[in-house]
């Protein structure tokens, strides 16, 4: 019998990582990242359901409930915009918080290695050029930290 997978969300795993020695988790180990992650997956998950529903209505109803879920839909996917740049562009400041960034960002492609959910460019750049830039700063800065 196969086991089943639970969501677990990077600031649970962050709780239970420090949870051995009773430091609060958004003092000694809270990253930027992190609610960026948790905000991120919240738009592409408005997003699954819009586009569920789109699917769902395709053909059916009036011009007028056509064209407002359309501009609906429209809002929705403008709305992931903001979300994706924060999470390609903020610094993670702790290792566990890259870790984290990067494990979301793999898990945004699909089997065909296609992302949906992050736009291909961003500020005229591919999005994961920003993310790899960004990771790359928040690593060296962290470096630089510890050897102080």
């Amino acid at each position: 019998m196969a086991k089943m997978k639970r969501k677990v969300s990077p600031q649970k795993i962050v709780a239970s990582s420090t949870a051995h020695t009773g430091a609060n988790p958004r003092e000694e180990f809270f990253d930027p990242v992190l609610p960026v992650i948790d905000e991120h997956r919240r738009r592409v998950e408005i997003c699954l359901e819009a586009v569920r529903v789109e699917g769902e209505s395709f053909g059916k109803g009036t011009k007028a409930a056509q064209a407002r879920l359309e501009k609906t839909m429209r809002k929705v996917w403008g709305d992931i915009d903001p979300a994706s740049r924060a999470l390609v562009t903020t610094q993670p400041t702790t290792m566990l918080g890259a870790v984290f960034l990067l494990q979301y960002l793999m898990m945004q492609f699909d089997e065909y290695g296609d992302c949906t959910s992050i736009p291909d460019t961003i500020d005229d750049e591919p999005w994961p050029f920003l993310a790899f830039r960004t990771l790359a700063t928040g690593l060296v800065q962290m470096q630089h930290e510890t050897a102080e």
